[in-house]
């Protein structure tokens, strides 16, 4: 990620805030919302996610492909912060 001081946790409250994460709404509470399908929960919805996606690019510097946002992984809060973790470390191992 283009922030190094960036951790999971940092990185998961901010994918919570780009989501609108709301604990009082989805009913789970920070620690067990990763394995929560968020879409399939109708807390976000598809057309949401590619607002979402734009978001993580702009805020975040990482870009997720048409084989990302395709995964089954996508769907769940853990799986959606993988994804972005793998695309950053991806985007960081490459020469400029």
């Amino acid at each position: 990620m283009t922030d190094d001081s960036m951790d999971r946790d940092d990185l998961k409250e901010r994918v919570l805030a780009l989501l609108g994460y709301s604990e009082e709404v989805w009913g789970v509470d920070r620690e067990s919302v990763e394995e929560v399908a968020f879409m399939e929960q109708g807390w976000v919805y598809s057309i949401q996610i590619v607002g979402v996606l734009i978001d993580i690019e702009d805020q975040l510097g990482v870009v997720l492909t048409t084989e990302d946002t395709e995964r089954d992984e996508i769907r769940t809060v853990g799986g959606l912060l993988g994804i972005i973790e793998a695309r950053a470390a991806d985007n960081e191992a490459r020469p400029n």
